[in-house]
């Protein structure tokens, strides 16, 4: 499976951290649907956050870097079951430093 994903540089990364192309594939699974339903209850908040940093572009471009791109491509080599483990890992760790508490 092939997946578009945005880049921190445009301007829908604005908005979001979980690109439409994953979403689709996290929906093949329960816990996939779980973390989409979390992500549309605590995203909002995070991108806020992230909005008022001095280092937002740094953080989105980690986020890029160290979440986006290797869930993409652990789903893309059809390893859903490890990528939406990282992709949960990593929620969690936005959650716990931009919000109150962490997913799971």
């Amino acid at each position: 499976m092939q997946l578009d994903y945005n880049n921190p540089e445009s301007s829908a990364y604005d908005y979001c951290f979980l690109t439409t192309a994953c979403t689709v594939a996290m929906k093949a699974t329960a816990h996939g649907t779980a973390l989409i339903e979390e992500y549309y209850r605590v995203a909002a908040g995070i991108v806020s956050q992230v909005g008022i940093c001095t280092n937002e572009q740094e953080i989105c471009s980690l986020v890029y870097e160290d979440m986006i791109v290797p869930v993409v491509a652990l789903t893309e080599a059809g390893k859903l079951d490890e990528a939406l483990a990282n992709y949960a890992e990593y929620t969690d760790w936005m959650k716990e430093a931009f919000t109150a508490k962490p997913i799971r």
